[in-house]
């Protein structure tokens, strides 16, 4: 039995001139545009009356997700394009939510469109190629903006080098960007809460250590306490992540078995 397709766009009043190129999108996305990233989701360049429009296809959520997404907590697409605002509304820095469209099957979520302004700016993770004195001073710059953030409450749920975009100012300073947002916590933190954000922020335990001391002196607090809870928070960040790898791995080992048969 062939499902009804149906959808829901919402378009930034700023930005209504769009609204057909987004409505477009189920039909154009696989044939038009210039791909930036074809992963778990889908990241392509548009140029759409000569301003180039980022859009990122969310792939279809397992059958209880759909089910979620649909009747309790929006779609991917839905609350990235949320916390966009509510980031502009605080003053941090994340490309422009344009748009986002909903597409469902039946009654429940299918596919979703996130579209923002494109971005030049750089992943921070990038900083570690850079030369010892430039990099310091950008992660430098970096602990700064991450004690900046949880001040007015933000906490973003994916936080890492990766997820989070820099360029250099002509002046030497640095300007940051987040992306990916679609799971974000606003409300005041606790300093637990703060520092289980920033223990994710980077695999490599040096530059972890470098910032985790950085953070703790840039909000005036005991730095030996901070590297203390840093080392417990990191080591169950680190246990949990490995029980993923081996729970991923094993299933991986099951489901060859049974194609096997």
């Amino acid at each position: 039995m062939r499902q009804e397709v149906s959808g829901k766009c919402v378009v930034n009043g700023k930005y209504s001139q769009w609204e057909a190129f987004v409505k477009r999108l189920p039909e154009d996305f696989d044939q038009e545009g210039r791909l930036l990233r074809n992963g778990r989701n889908c990241i392509k360049v548009f140029e759409v009356e000569g301003v180039p429009l980022v859009v990122k296809r969310f792939r279809q959520p397992n059958p209880v997700n759909r089910f979620i997404y649909t009747y309790f907590r929006g779609s991917k697409a839905e609350r990235a394009y949320r916390n966009a605002r509510r980031l502009e509304e605080l003053e941090v820095l994340t490309p422009t939510p344009i748009a986002y469209l909903d597409q469902k099957k039946g009654r429940l979520l299918s596919i979703c469109y996130l579209v923002t302004t494109y971005t030049d700016y750089s992943p921070v993770k990038t900083i570690e190629n850079e030369p010892l004195e430039v990099a310091r001073q950008a992660f430098d710059a970096f602990v700064r903006f991450t004690v900046e953030l949880h001040q007015k409450g933000v906490r973003h749920d994916d936080y890492n080098l990766t997820n989070v975009l820099y360029q250099r100012q002509p002046d030497g300073s640095f300007r940051f960007e987040l992306i990916d947002i679609n799971r974000m916590h606003f409300g005041p933190l606790s300093r637990r809460a703060c520092l289980s954000n920033v223990k994710r922020m980077c695999v490599n335990i040096d530059i972890t250590y470098y910032m985790s001391k950085k953070y703790a002196e840039v909000r005036g607090w005991n730095t030996y306490r901070v590297l203390a809870l840093m080392a417990i928070l990191r080591g169950l960040f680190e246990r949990r992540r490995n029980r993923r790898k081996q729970l991923k791995s094993w299933t991986e080992r099951c489901k060859e078995k049974v194609s096997q048969h």
